[in-house]
């Protein structure tokens, strides 16, 4: 049902561009951003020759214009580079900081959140969401807050009409109007249904427990301590520096700028923008206990079991697989208008990776992944290890 839904997304998506003015480009020619003298790697090291070229590669396969790639290892970032153009209207080019929408890696932001207020006792993963929004409708059956963390609640996600809104919602609580007398899909904890709109019901939680609105809160518990400076809930009516134009290829193969879509409507589970390196700065924020406890981070990153037995492959906020038999936590931008992106983490090797960049559709995963396995080819010790 969910591939259904988002193969239908994305074909709107397609349709959707056609409605756009087309920009100048040639779709024979290799994408300019593919040139190495329009990359650009500010005050970090550069990426591996190996990696760059093979980024600059895909980057003219895919016809990506602008990337942004972070590396963080050993408590730090060890490398990170833009490649390409960030912006083609103006040939701003990529840099390491450049910022994205991020899509479904907000969900990870926000479970951090949560798992905040539960190492601190005022949160139960097991409590009723009602206890912190009674304005949501009781239900055939309770809704938990560990139910919305791992998309078991049943709470349906966003349709094609909420996905490409261009309505701005001042408040998180408008978002919940448009799902809020929507009957469950099943009871919670039987079955999973990946969903924005749980998250939603989470960022609610956040701000009745908290007494300050959701951007207020992220800033205080999880960007600035996280060293997260770029990180923000998207605004199309603000100034945001160093922002990345987001765009799609048409069908003749030439770019165009993305509909203009608007997040508010579901900024907790899919509407915040962030950086290569802020995603780096979390991942090291992660490791050294920052942001919750050691206990509160395994919980996140163990999978959940269905009571059919099934293992979801998701955790509280985090996918949790294996790749080519090595551990692997982190998230995916999912479907999002104008970006394509990738947080990775492998636990057993310190390593993460952040691959973010400004074209639909692309598959940042598996990018991102043969990455992964290029550097720990090059050195695949164990973070534990003398």
């Amino acid at each position: 049902m969910i591939n259904i839904f988002f193969c239908m997304v994305l074909s709107l998506i397609s349709v959707s561009f056609h409605i756009e003015a087309e920009m100048q480009a040639d779709a024979k020619k290799p994408v300019k951003s593919a040139n190495a003298a329009s990359m650009d790697r500010g005050e970090y090291e550069p990426l591996p020759k190996e990696v760059a070229a093979y980024l600059t590669d895909r980057m003219a396969q895919e016809r990506i214009p602008g990337m942004s790639v972070a590396i963080a290892r050993g408590g730090r970032i060890i490398a990170a580079q833009g490649l390409g153009i960030a912006q083609l209207e103006n040939q701003v080019v990529a840099t390491p900081d450049t910022v994205y929408r991020i899509g479904s890696i907000s969900k990870t932001l926000t479970a951090l959140a949560v798992m905040q207020l539960v190492d601190a006792g005022q949160f139960e993963l097991a409590g009723d969401i009602r206890e912190w929004v009674p304005d949501y409708p009781q239900k055939s059956h309770t809704i938990t807050i560990e139910h919305l963390l791992t998309h078991t609640s049943g709470v349906r996600t966003f349709n094609a009409e909420e996905f490409f809104s261009r309505k701005r919602v001042s408040a998180l609580v408008s978002g919940m109007e448009l799902f809020k007398e929507d009957d469950l899909l099943f009871a919670p904890g039987s079955r999973m249904h990946y969903t924005t709109h749980g998250y939603t019901l989470l960022g609610l939680a956040l701000e009745r427990a908290k007494g300050v609105p959701y951007a207020v809160l992220m800033k205080e518990s999880v960007f600035e301590p996280a060293g997260m400076n770029s990180t923000c809930p998207d605004n199309l009516e603000a100034v945001i520096p160093r922002r990345a134009g987001g765009y799609a290829l048409s069908d003749g193969g030439k770019f165009q700028r993305t509909p203009l879509v608007d997040l508010s409507n579901r900024i907790p589970g899919n509407g915040l923008l962030s950086s290569a390196t802020d995603l780096a700065h979390l991942s090291i924020a992660l490791r050294k206990e920052r942001l919750v406890t050691k206990k509160a981070i395994v919980r996140m990153t163990q999978s959940t079991v269905l009571p059919t037995g099934r293992n979801t492959d998701y955790g509280l906020g985090f996918f949790v697989r294996e790749h080519k038999k090595r551990r692997i936590v982190g998230h995916g931008s999912g479907p999002t208008p104008g970006a394509s992106c990738f947080w990775v983490m492998y636990p057993d090797y310190d390593l993460s990776i952040s691959i973010l960049a400004n074209l639909s559709s692309v598959d940042m995963a598996e990018i991102s992944l043969h990455v992964g396995e290029m550097l720990l080819e090059k050195n695949a010790k164990k973070h534990d290890e003398p």
